[in-house]
């Protein structure tokens, strides 16, 4: 061998040797020594196959020799095997060379056991990568899936306003808003919202909860924590419960708190304030007959219409409270509608015009005609006086309307069916957007310097609500308004409205009249005495009992207050009963309580009558029950 060969052999990395074809080793380095182990025994000490190889390396390496004996090519070929339990891997490479015209073999054996453990130690580590790619993935999915499938709406956002997701919830309220502006997906801004709390959770790192109201109008109790994606980006967590039904919920109730407190502020003063309208009311219609000075008659006249509007204003605080009770019947609506139309017109200044369509043959719905009759001159007068100077048109129609289910037929609050639709249309002025939500609150008006109190719309919403119904507006400053009642309409229509009042003089009628407030029973008992009926007065329920046992049969009817000291009308009306079963009996009350009727339908009563009432009603009241 050529000295060349000998150094690079000696300082080779790897284990060299210079080895005969039959296995003799001709020259090898120390790492070729150590890799191969000693012989057995000093007589094979030269062969290389004689030394505690692996049995597939040998077999291996006599295959590479014969190989080279056939003038075969360089061969490499790697060998991984187990020693004492750990993997053992090298490489061989056995190149043929001539020396002296004989053959001899380089066999250069490379230790790759620590690659081989590198390898297998990367190879784990990266299943292990994959493994933890794979789980945080699925956790990542069921995280979101999660998100997803909430029925609150919840979304990240970044701190470049950016949505960074987006659940189902969200996307159906807003549509695809990943990638988008918070501002414009939620707000419908160009630019930011001036004050917004989620990004107080980018500068403090702690949770806030607010509410908002997006730009459709729907309520959010909202919920924004502190987050970051997996490249550790902060973000905020924003959950939305939608809160709109509750916020709904919430006004009805504060709705039904302002009604019981009206109904009690009404239930205190109805009473006594309509029992001093009766003497006034009475008194006067009684002076007018009596006087002959037109100017002493118009003045009468003045103070009777503001006594009337007094009643009128306790009917509705009354009506609105829904503290007074009322009888609806199946009413034909167009013939009433008709009558108040004519009565209307009488009012109508000359720059006002009326268009009328009330074409539809059959429409009958379930109602108290006095109301029904109440709901339309209100809307008829607030149509009026929405142009006051320039004039216009009113429009009125009546024609049926289907409620369904079905998306564009809904209407809130109102059960599927047909319903008559009494549309009332103004040319007027309008109303602003600020205040069409509270047109049908009490007390609210923007008339009052003309002498608007605020009860007219809010009487008209409560009848109708009361009917099952609903009444909606459309309005557009400088346009209009348009009011539409929508009431269930019924079958049976009762075509005749009630009857006109009849005068007969009641000869011979004896009556009892009982009240502890001597105002209404002088007034009372004097129109009474004129249209002919004889009349004995109480000033109190033990008065009137005592006044009855003397003789129980002597009065065709008693006429009674429900409300006197110590003694109530409904008791004394018990009591007369126990001693006459027929004795008809009225109760005449300023305040209706809701069960009052029930209550005395239950103890015999003949009837229950609301004060204050006109002369002729108090007639009509005792004509009833008597003729």
């Amino acid at each position: 061998m050529d000295q060349p060969l000998i150094y690079f052999i000696q300082n080779s990395p790897d284990a060299v040797a210079v080895v005969k074809p039959d296995g003799s080793i001709r020259f090898a380095n120390s790492k070729f020594s150590d890799f191969i182990g000693p012989a057995p025994s000093r007589k094979h000490a030269g062969s290389l196959f004689d030394h505690p190889l692996p049995s597939p390396f040998k077999r291996q390496l006599k295959q590479a020799f014969k190989r080279m004996e056939e003038s075969g090519p360089e061969e490499n070929f790697n060998h991984t095997s187990k020693e004492d339990n750990r993997p053992v891997s090298f490489a061989c490479r056995v190149i043929p060379i001539s020396s002296k015209g004989t053959l001899e073999i380089i066999v250069e054996i490379r230790d790759e056991t620590r690659l081989l453990t590198l390898k297998n130690s990367l190879r784990r580590r990266k299943a292990s990568h994959r493994q933890e790619a794979l789980l945080k993935e699925r956790r990542r999915k069921l995280f979101f899936n999660l998100f997803e499938e909430l029925p609150t709406f919840i979304y990240l956002q970044r701190r470049d306003y950016t949505v960074a997701f987006a659940n189902r919830r969200v996307r159906k309220l807003y549509g695809e808003a990943q990638g988008r502006l918070c501002y414009e997906v939620f707000a419908g801004r160009t630019s930011p919202c001036p004050a917004c709390p989620t990004f107080e959770v980018f500068e403090t790192g702690e949770s806030v909860e607010w509410e908002f109201t997006d730009n459709n109008g729907r309520s959010f109790l909202i919920y924004d924590y502190p987050f970051e994606d997996e490249d550790g980006e902060p973000l905020v967590l924003e959950m939305g419960v939608d809160i709109t039904d509750l916020k709904t919920v919430e006004k009805e109730l504060f709705q039904a708190q302002k009604l019981r407190a009206i109904g009690v502020l009404a239930g205190g003063i109805a009473h006594d304030l309509n029992n001093n309208l009766v003497p006034i009311i009475f008194n006067v219609e009684y002076a007018r007959t009596k006087v002959e000075n037109l100017d002493l008659t118009e003045a009468l006249d003045e103070a009777l219409e503001a006594a009337n509007r007094a009643s009128s204003l306790v009917a509705q605080v009354l009506e609105y409270s829904r503290q007074q009770d009322v009888n609806r019947k199946t009413l034909h609506l167009p013939p009433l509608l008709r009558a108040c139309i004519k009565d209307f017109k009488s009012t109508l200044s000359p720059r006002t015009k009326l268009h009328t369509d009330l074409r539809l043959p059959s429409c009958s719905v379930l109602a108290n005609a006095t109301q029904i009759q109440q709901v339309f001159t209100n809307l008829l007068h607030n149509a009026q006086q929405a142009m006051p100077d320039a004039g216009g048109t009113i429009h009125i129609s009546l024609d049926c309307r289907k409620v369904s289910p079905k998306i564009g037929q809904r209407v809130k609050d109102l059960s599927p069916g047909s319903y008559a639709a009494l549309k009332v249309k103004d040319t007027g002025q309008g109303i602003p957007p600020d205040d069409l939500e509270k047109i049908f609150d009490p007390f609210f008006t923007t008339k009052r310097n003309s002498g608007g109190i605020g009860m007219g719309l809010a009487a008209v919403h409560s009848i109708v609500r009361g009917c099952k119904g609903e009444i909606l507006v459309e309005s557009t400053p400088g346009q209009g308004t348009l009011f539409t009642v929508l009431l269930p309409m019924t079958s049976d229509p009762q075509t005749a409205l009630e009857g006109q009042l009849c005068y007969l003089r009641g000869e011979n009628i004896q009556l009892l009249l009982v009240d502890d407030d001597p105002g209404p029973l002088t007034a009372m008992a004097r129109v009474l005495r004129q249209a002919g009926f004889l009349v004995d007065t109480a000033a109190s329920g033990k008065k009137g009992l005592a006044l009855f046992r003397k003789n129980p049969d002597r009065y065709q009817l008693v006429l009674a207050d429900h409300a006197m000291p110590g003694m109530s009308g409904l008791e004394m009306a018990r009591r007369m009963m126990d001693l006459e079963k027929k004795t008809k009996i009225v109760i005449c009350t300023g305040h209706i309580e809701p069960d009052l009727e029930e209550e005395a339908k239950k103890e015999g009563v003949s009837g229950v009558a609301f004060k204050p009432m006109s002369p002729n009603k108090l007639i009509e009241v005792v004509r009833q029950h008597c003729v």
